[in-house]
């Protein structure tokens, strides 16, 4: 069964940041990096049981100009559920990123699921998953 293991550390950021390919939509933007056996042996320095073939590696910032911390931090709440709600389609190997800005604020929760999901489809992440 697949899990969701959340991203950590300050490097590991950066270089999803710098080395990944974008993808954007209004007020939402990730961020995607192929797992290789380098980024694997960090993630199993935080997770020791890390299993590259069911784990997806999922992280979420946001901007400071994104409302008040109660708002930035309701949004992740809601980030985490997208990405369990889409976990069954998600493709394991990958680091995702999900970027939010300030124009993303008045977005309701279909919505971004909305846009994550073909975000993710346009990166190669999800494929739709019919239960």
């Amino acid at each position: 069964m697949k899990r969701i293991v959340p991203l950590k550390g300050r490097k590991t950021f950066q270089e999803v940041f710098k080395r990944g390919k974008r993808y954007a939509a209004e007020g939402v933007r990730i961020s995607v990096l192929r797992l290789t056996r380098d980024r694997e042996q960090q993630v199993r320095r935080i997770y020791r049981e890390f299993d590259r073939g069911r784990d997806i590696v999922t992280g979420i910032t946001i901007s400071r100009k994104y409302g008040t911390a109660v708002e930035r931090n309701r949004m992740k709440r809601r980030t985490r559920a997208i990405f369990r709600e889409l976990l069954p389609g998600m493709a394991p190997g990958f680091i995702t990123v999900a970027h939010y800005d300030a124009r993303g604020e008045a977005l309701r929760y279909a919505v971004v699921r909305d846009r994550l999901a073909a975000l993710l489809k346009r990166a190669g992440v999800y494929e739709t998953h019919e239960d």
